[in-house]
């Protein structure tokens, strides 16, 4: 955990041959890179089948209580694929966005009357071989209602599933190809749908870039510049500088523009090695 960020991650082994090594057993594995801003990007990987278990299907599930004096009100939207969950007397909201490259086609709400609890539930786009790994990459958002309307819900959505207008003008993008991570792989402007970050390289100590809100806002974007671990950096927006900057175990500089951008904004990161 940082300043900008808390990473947490868990996972599960199933023991389907005692005498088999650790590391070949099905396993379910889940990371949440978790936001100040309650934007919440969620990576999970599981064994879909193996040659001794073949379940019927699998599916990633989000769970909320739901009292009977206080249900919660669903709406699915299939194109981009994302889902809210509504509470008036709580004022509070929970968006649910699936990255398409997951493959999932759809959420479908599931109600248990009896445990008052509504599950939205997106499946696998298929099992694959046994041993084959199936990914997910979805973006929740927790918060008011008042702060977080029909409009905005659907604008995150597509913000989530399709290219935002970032024009880098120095440095580069990190563009990775990544067959069969589930879409959990970059983007061509470097966004990370996993993690929530844009990720970009410097060029000669510099990275600046262009966040053109007019066009369609950013919700509170994060970025995530590779390859200085070992200099001083220095963050500014719009010739402010941010204070609110960190490292993560790699030692790549984290940081989050904390508001939704509306507007043209020049974001530039200065970096020099230290007594340079």
């Amino acid at each position: 955990m940082n300043a900008v960020r808390a990473v947490v991650a868990s996972e599960w082994r199933f023991v389907d041959d005692p005498d088999a090594p650790l590391d070949s057993r099905p396993f379910q594995r889940w990371v949440y890179s978790i936001y100040p801003s309650g934007q919440v990007f969620v990576t999970v990987e599981a064994t879909g089948r193996t040659k001794s278990w073949s379940p019927p299907g699998l599916g990633l599930a989000v769970t909320i209580a739901s009292p009977g004096d206080d249900p919660w009100q669903t709406n699915i939207s299939p194109a981009p694929v994302y889902a809210t969950l509504r509470s008036q007397p709580r004022d509070t909201v929970l968006v649910y966005m699936l990255n398409p490259g997951s493959g999932s086609a759809s959420i479908v709400e599931q109600t248990d009357l009896q445990r008052r609890r509504v599950s939205l539930v997106a499946g696998p786009p298929s099992l694959g071989a046994p041993g084959e790994v199936v990914r997910w990459a979805s973006q929740l958002v927790l918060g008011s209602s008042g702060e977080v309307p029909d409009a905005d819900a659907a604008a995150r959505a597509v913000e989530y599933s399709q290219p935002a207008p970032i024009r880098v003008e120095v440095g580069s993008p990190v563009v990775l190809s990544l067959e069969g991570t589930g879409g959990a792989s970059h983007r061509a402007d470097g966004f990370d749908p996993s993690t929530g970050t844009y990720d970009l390289t410097p060029d000669q100590g510099r990275v600046r870039f262009v966040l053109d809100g007019r066009k369609r806002p950013f919700f509170s974007p994060a970025f995530r510049v590779l390859g200085a671990k070992d200099h001083e950096a220095w963050v500014y927006v719009n010739h402010l500088i941010l204070s609110k900057v960190a490292r993560d175990p790699g030692g790549n500089l984290v940081f989050q523009l904390p508001e939704t951008i509306r507007q043209s904004t020049m974001v530039e990161v200065l970096f020099r090695r230290p007594g340079g």
